[in-house]
């Protein structure tokens, strides 16, 4: 009789958790006091054992934790919650200045939306300085970073931090703010499904409801978010840190209120980089334009065959080297082999014509960032583009700058090399030359920090 008492609990636990549905948090608490929190799109199968305990497994079948029937509690929800904290040491090779600090990391789970628009549970993470985890400094405001370009699920926020993050904590004044981070759809929590690249408002969407997690697991840490709210991403995660200032202005006028947004060398205008590369037959960066299509035809559901788009030794591929998310871009590009587009594409698919190439185009041109809405004039935008950039063709920046400025936007030209930021002016840009794309984001690194130095002087 104990027996099957424990198996019809176990049984009734593995319905609550498996109606749970798409968007929902579990948080299962074992007998022994030890606390397990995931995201329903983490979870897999799950199983009886001849014991009568429940198994269960993730999504690629391997076993994440055996739970006894006797669990002290399994609670489904859709708050914010942490499921890791980590402290780690973080270091800034300021020109011939090393620097280090100590961060301490929340990763949580949080509800957002999917491509579709259909609740989801996503993942982020949450930094900030040790000093301000143990209560010993106040922070002075968050920044919100759009992460760049991303391929290999181990490289979202929750696995690693980049030189962009370091850069904004560790440097030299060692400034006082929290950071906040999105996975992103398609990695992290939700890496089972393909990523939502360049794909408009969904990355945007998913900061957004980040940072209002973040404020809701702050506050319950007794820490206050601090008074400014910076909005940054170089490269792709330009492009997301733009839509999210659009988002804010859009769907949050009241509670989002984004002191500068700073973001450089983005295809704020996807088509026309497209158009330039397709002109030119070339490009740097050969698995930016596929993940691009793979990115559009998942998130869209446009259901068109990679062998219809890609050469056939790269349409092959798709499934191992972009939906899987096991490489890195650089071995991509080198394991893709040729920088000409029409040696990656099929030539017939590179024509306007081509049905297949006029479905992603379109979508494209209605992902921009150069039409169809009106930027609040009292917004304040840095913007930087290398006019050497080899990934990202400048016109693209050129054709934002100048989108903003035909709306109303008071406009003024900033040195990369003898910064003076005017917090007054609407929009202030650099663009600077002989630069790659790797190294105009070190100079937008370091005018981020004078904008955000610029700041502190006027509090």
């Amino acid at each position: 009789m104990k027996k099957a008492m424990k198996r019809l609990l176990v049984l009734s636990v593995a319905m609550l958790w498996m109606t749970a549905g798409y968007g929902k948090i579990v948080k299962v608490t074992t007998k022994n006091g030890v606390e397990r929190v995931f995201a329903t799109t983490q979870l897999g199968d799950m199983e009886i054992d001849s014991e009568g305990e429940m198994v269960v497994y993730d999504y690629l079948g391997e076993p994440i934790e055996q739970i006894d029937a006797n669990l002290s509690t399994i609670e489904i929800t859709d708050e914010p919650t942490v499921f890791a904290t980590e402290e780690n040491t973080w270091t800034f090779a300021d020109e011939d200045l090393l620097t280090k600090r100590d961060v301490v990391t929340l990763k949580m789970l949080y509800n957002s939306t999917d491509p579709d628009g259909q609740a989801v549970t996503l993942s982020g993470a949450i930094h900030m300085p040790k000093e301000v985890w143990e209560r010993e400094k106040e922070s002075r405001g968050v920044m919100l970073v759009s992460h760049s370009t991303v391929s290999n699920r181990a490289e979202c926020p929750t696995n690693r931090y980049t030189r962009v993050e370091s850069m904004l904590l560790a440097w030299r004044t060692k400034p006082e703010y929290i950071i906040v981070e999105s996975d992103f759809y398609g990695f992290g929590s939700t890496e089972r499904y393909p990523q939502a690249y360049l794909f408009g408002r969904t990355n945007a969407r998913a900061t957004i409801d980040a940072l209002r997690a973040a404020r809701t697991i702050l506050r319950q840490n007794g820490i206050e978010c601090g008074k400014r709210l910076f909005n940054i991403g170089y490269s792709s995660g330009a492009y997301d840190a733009a839509m999210v200032q659009r988002i804010a202005d859009e769907e949050h006028p009241t509670d989002i209120k984004i002191d500068h947004t700073m973001i450089g060398g983005g295809p704020m205008n996807i088509s026309l980089m497209y158009d330039i590369l397709r002109d030119a037959d070339s490009t740097d960066y050969a698995v930016a334009l596929p993940l691009v299509a793979v990115s559009y035809n998942e998130s869209a559901h446009l259901g068109l065959d990679y062998h219809d788009i890609f050469q056939k030794h790269i349409a092959d591929k798709i499934e191992e080297w972009i939906l899987s998310k096991e490489h890195s871009t650089r071995p991509l590009c080198d394991s893709i082999g040729t920088k000409k587009l029409s040696e990656i594409f099929l030539p017939e698919f590179l024509r306007e014509d081509n049905p297949n190439n006029q479905k992603l185009v379109a979508l494209m041109r209605q992902h921009t960032m150069v039409d169809g809405w009106q930027p609040d004039l009292d917004d304040r935008i840095f913007y930087l583009h290398s006019q050497s950039d080899e990934v990202v063709m400048h016109e693209c920046g050129e054709a934002y700058v100048d989108f903003l400025r035909s709306k109303g936007m008071t406009h003024s030209t900033l040195s990369a090399w003898f910064p003076n930021p005017q917090l007054d002016v609407n929009l202030q840009t650099t663009f600077i030359t002989l630069l790659s794309h790797e190294g105009a984001a070190a100079v937008f690194a370091r005018q981020v920090q004078h904008i955000v130095q610029a700041w502190e002087n006027k509090d």
